[in-house]
């Protein structure tokens, strides 16, 4: 909850100095924050299930991978819903532009 304010609050101040205010923003961050709040349960379980040992490695970094893998994907699933749910607009940037290449 902490983390979802401090995040919200700086979309806010941001959005301000911007000279907007954006108050879709700051709460599709605040959701964002908490959806991740709700899945940082994910690596605390198996780390527990699934603990590094030298006799099970390999099946711990399976079940890690997938852990974080699935995680990933629910996370970046709640993102495009929240998204849907507000009729926020898809970049129209292409994908290598505007997520591997440098500024």
């Amino acid at each position: 909850m902490v983390l979802a304010a401090f995040s919200s609050f700086a979309v806010y101040l941001n959005s301000r100095l911007a000279g907007r205010t954006n108050w879709s923003d700051v709460t599709f961050t605040a959701g964002l924050w908490l959806v991740f709040a709700v899945l940082t349960r994910i690596p605390y379980v198996l780390a527990q299930r699934f603990p590094l040992k030298r006799d099970q490695v390999t099946r711990a970094i399976v079940a890690h991978f997938f852990g974080a893998l699935g995680m990933s994907l629910c996370w970046t699933l709640a993102g495009v819903l929240f998204a849907l749910l507000q009729a926020r607009p898809p970049s129209k940037a292409p994908f290598f532009r505007y997520y591997i290449a440098p500024c």
